[in-house]
């Protein structure tokens, strides 16, 4: 009798013990994934999902219209892509999507070099729909779409195609499915039962991914960290060069479709969403330190750097040859730094965290 007595006394005592409480790193880690990452790759789902519908219409009936609708629906896309960006955690990366997606930098010219070949060759089989799954990077993605739709010399027009820009427009819409396809996969493993945002939510009893949650937190502040690096060293620093004479001007990122700047703008806004978002870094540092002045400080750093890059009035690759525009350029990369130092020498140790290195990683 006793026997059959124990299981009822433990599910008993199960009852009674009261839930575990949540720890403030996993309510940041569910609270900045319901914010900022999962609405992200939602939007960047939908975005492309559209932005092959505006591609494949603008295709089968070309019209100035119709070629700025594709464009526009590109910088939505683009927007919504560069808005997820800075996330160095999940499918995205693990599946290497965010290469296909967007090859940047590009420093030896991959993909003019290779959309150049394949425009040439007029090569039929990466038309069909999945052909482009596991070809080169450099013709998957957001460049080599870009490359396409802001050539005027590319696209068909309303007075009449040729065989070169009808290939031009049919890789444009192989290109757009393609984007449009890892979009959906990455939403659905993000979203899924058992997806990637299920293992940051139980990251604190431990899974596969995270072996606690500890582990998950630092993936966000990398995330929050990487950015600011990248912004300085590649997207701001590479077209500056060394002076106005040794300007870059092509290693701009997007600079065919003049999105530079608000790439960056973009990148900003989710590194400053991981902190100011309600349960996100701001408030952990404010209910486990007495650091208030350094939250306040990191606010303001990231209001000054969008300050700094408000005040750039011309297209990036334009401004970094201009005498006037150049210096401006040059004090958001420093203001950029001031704010990373603030994160990586201050936060991260305040919080007992760290930030990890990487290939970006300098003063």
């Amino acid at each position: 009798m006793y026997l059959r007595l124990l299981p009822l006394l433990a599910a008993g005592l199960a009852l009674a013990a009261p839930a575990r409480a949540e720890s403030p790193l996993e309510r940041l880690n569910q609270q900045l994934a319901d914010a900022v990452v999962v609405p992200g790759y939602q939007r960047f789902a939908t975005t492309t999902a559209a932005l092959e519908t505006a591609v494949v219409g603008f295709c089968a009936a070309p019209a100035p219209a119709r070629l700025a609708a594709a464009r526009a629906a590109f910088v939505d896309a683009l927007d919504a892509w560069q808005h997820v960006q800075p996330i160095v955690f999940g499918p995205a990366r693990t599946s290497s999507s965010d290469l296909a997606i967007e090859l940047f930098p590009d420093s030896r010219g991959a993909v003019p070099r290779q959309m150049r070949q394949l425009l040439a060759a007029k090569e039929q089989d990466v038309l069909p729909p999945g052909a482009l799954e596991g070809k080169s990077v450099a013709i998957t993605g957001l460049p080599a779409l870009e490359l396409i739709l802001y050539d005027d010399a590319r696209p068909p027009t309303v007075k009449g195609a040729t065989p070169e820009t009808d290939y031009a427009c049919a890789l444009a819409a192989a290109i757009a499915r393609n984007l449009a396809d890892h979009g959906k996969a990455i939403a659905e493993a993000w979203t899924r039962p058992g997806g990637f945002r299920d293992a940051l939510q139980t990251a604190g009893a431990g899974n596969d991914t995270y072996a606690d949650a500890e582990e998950a937190t630092g993936d966000y502040l990398k995330s929050l960290h990487t950015p600011l690096q990248a912004i300085i060293a590649v997207k701001l620093e590479e077209p500056l060069g060394k002076s106005l004479e040794k300007a870059k001007p092509h290693r701009a990122e997007n600079w065919r479709s003049e999105r530079s700047l608000a790439d960056i703008e973009a990148n900003f806004e989710t590194a400053r969403a991981l902190y100011v978002s309600p349960g996100g870094f701001g408030d952990l540092l404010l209910k486990v330190t007495d650091e208030a002045q350094l939250d306040s400080a990191i606010r303001a750093g990231f209001e000054r750097c969008l300050a700094r890059l408000a005040a750039i009035k011309k297209p990036l690759h334009v401004a970094v040859e201009d005498p006037v525009e150049r210096p401006k350029v040059g004090a958001l990369v420093a203001e950029t730094k001031a704010l990373r130092l603030l994160v990586a020498n201050q936060l991260a140790p305040a919080l007992d965290l760290g930030v990890g290195f990487n290939a970006l990683d300098g003063d």
